[in-house]
């Protein structure tokens, strides 16, 4: 059977798409495992911005002739599809929600060096050496960060590029130089140097937060009711209403309430719903096995995905419990996933954030309590088992370049969420 124009035209539209993509953000990519662009930053000054989104326009412009009428297979047609969610959700991070600058940590994290660290995809002095190489922009990317941010962040923006910052000032002042010792003498000679103009410029930049940032922020960061319509769209390519999603919240909302209420009772009639949930936080791991208990808790739960025949997990690489690094904790736990392209290093990561040394008692005290063991169980199922870990591993074994090159962000936490339900549905807990 002959292919029409449009189908044979798709390939080339989206290799072209893809490519302008991976360019754009060469940090995503060697994250995904494409390492031709390792240890290359980004160009995100505002002129770069707005001829992407013109770029962007275009793509989507094209998609949009080729989708019209008949002659695109079912195949094409959802590939096309990925393509404009993926196009789209460009658009509302950079023109709506103005990421790039509203949100340090959108530059930030282009900076990371942990997965360089972390991920044998090559010998160690390639790796440092793409560190380096990283290293040696961060004087110009610092530069288009403080040209391109707005003079006034939202607080709570601030606060989370504030801890970026300083945790990956951390990474650069103290893991890197740790693991020189075991690279060659070129290689270390020129990521020291490279190494101590990347410090001392994002110490300049924690110092330039605090002093001319901080002094100025605001508490008001909502998108309003068109941008943020525009924003579900990108994610579900399906028009929701605001009136619709608030109806869904709050009935869930009295829905979990009214369950809530049903299981404390089960638990211990006697006690009020807050009494039960304070003796749930009373059970949790001391600072020192937060990360062992993890680590043994993830493989009973996998154990029990696996004997329940929940879910296919097609593979014997376990996600490893780690501490979170420091410039990623702001969040309690996260998932760094083996790239969609990634062909040797194929582990994934998973951040538990522990206690801070520097924290008085009561505060180390109420974080524990926070990561008590049926939250752990919670938040484990959530982010590996048979949530995250699980569901990136299967699009990982994909072979298609545009369905392994993006996923939607209501998917993937659609799922992860169906899967804490599901496994206490299950019986596990």
């Amino acid at each position: 059977m002959s292919r029409s124009p449009r189908q044979l035209a798709f390939p080339r539209l989206a290799k072209k798409i893809l490519d302008d993509y991976w360019s754009f953000h060469p940090t995503t990519a060697a994250a995904a495992g494409i390492h031709r662009y390792d240890g290359i930053l980004p160009v995100y000054t505002v002129p770069a911005l707005r001829a992407y989104l013109t770029r962007v326009q275009g793509y989507l412009e094209r998609l949009a002739r080729l989708d019209r009428g008949d002659g695109l297979s079912r195949q094409v047609r959802l590939r096309l599809g990925v393509l404009r969610g993926l196009l789209l959700s460009e658009l509302s991070e950079i023109e709506d929600q103005r990421l790039p600058r509203a949100f340090p940590l959108y530059f930030l994290l282009r900076m990371n060096i942990v997965n360089y660290l972390l991920r044998k995809y090559a010998p160690l002095d390639r790796r440092v050496r793409a560190i380096g190489k990283l290293e040696a922009q961060v004087p110009r990317f610092l530069r288009d960060l403080r040209s391109t941010l707005d003079r006034r962040l939202a607080e709570t923006f601030f606060e989370i590029g504030e801890m970026a910052a300083t945790g990956m000032l951390d990474a650069y002042a103290r893991e890197l130089p740790e693991i020189l010792g075991g690279v060659s003498p070129s290689v270390r000679t020129y990521v020291e140097g490279t190494n101590e103009t990347a410090t001392a410029e994002l110490k300049a930049f924690v110092n330039d937060l605090a002093a001319k940032y901080r002094p100025r922020l605001k508490t008001d960061f909502a998108l309003g009711r068109r941008k943020y319509e525009r924003m579900i769209f990108a994610e579900h390519l399906v028009r929701i209403p605001v009136e619709r999603l608030l109806d869904v919240g709050r009935a869930d909302l009295d829905a979990n309430g009214r369950r809530f209420e049903e299981t404390a009772k089960r638990i211990d009639p006697g006690k009020e719903p807050a009494q039960v949930i304070e003796g749930i936080a009373a059970d949790h791991p001391t600072a020192e096995r937060l990360i062992d208990d993890t680590r043994a808790m993830l493989e009973e739960i996998r154990q029990f995905v696996i004997a329940n025949d929940l879910v296919a997990v097609p593979s014997e690489e376990r996600a490893r419990v780690i501490e979170t690094p420091r410039f990623f904790r702001f969040a309690t736990a996260a998932l760094n996933p083996p790239g969609s392209f990634e062909k040797v290093a194929r582990e994934g990561f998973y951040y538990v954030t522990p206690v801070e040394e520097s924290w008085p008692p009561e505060k180390q005290e109420e974080w524990l309590r926070h990561l008590n063991y049926t939250m752990l169980r919670n938040i484990s199922v959530h982010e590996c088992y048979p949530g995250h870990y699980v569901h990136l591993l299967h699009q990982n074994r994909l072979r298609d370049t545009v369905l392994k090159s993006y996923f939607s962000y209501a998917f993937t936490e659609g799922w992860a969420h169906y899967c804490e339900e599901m496994m206490v549905e299950r019986g596990f807990g």
